[in-house]
């Protein structure tokens, strides 16, 4: 498989699963971040809906706009992934937002 890349630093995860060297992964996205990269792979790559999986951690370019989703190599997978990393304590969510 061959990778013509497009800046993104954390490119080398979509080739990862998409070749089989891992299962699954998380990645961010603010405007095609995950989705994009996920298509040109040929795997599933999720915007999840904000707040959905918390970003903790994460270091977001926008509090606002960075979601953090799945990629897998097929659909099933992305929503069992998205089903155990999902936020579940919404105040910890909103503390999390109110300190940034």
């Amino acid at each position: 498989m061959e990778w013509v890349g497009n800046g993104f630093e954390g490119a080398k995860k979509y080739l990862q699963v998409a070749v089989g060297d891992v299962d699954m992964a998380l990645g961010t996205d603010t405007a095609g971040s995950t989705r994009l990269p996920a298509c040109w792979c040929g795997i599933v790559g999720l915007k999840a809906t904000f707040g959905l999986v918390p970003i903790t951690g994460v270091i977001p370019m926008d509090t606002y706009l960075d979601h953090v989703g799945p990629m897998t190599r097929t659909v099933h997978d992305c929503a069992l992934l998205l089903e155990v990393s999902y936020c579940s304590n919404v105040t910890s969510l909103i503390s999390h937002l109110i300190a940034i």
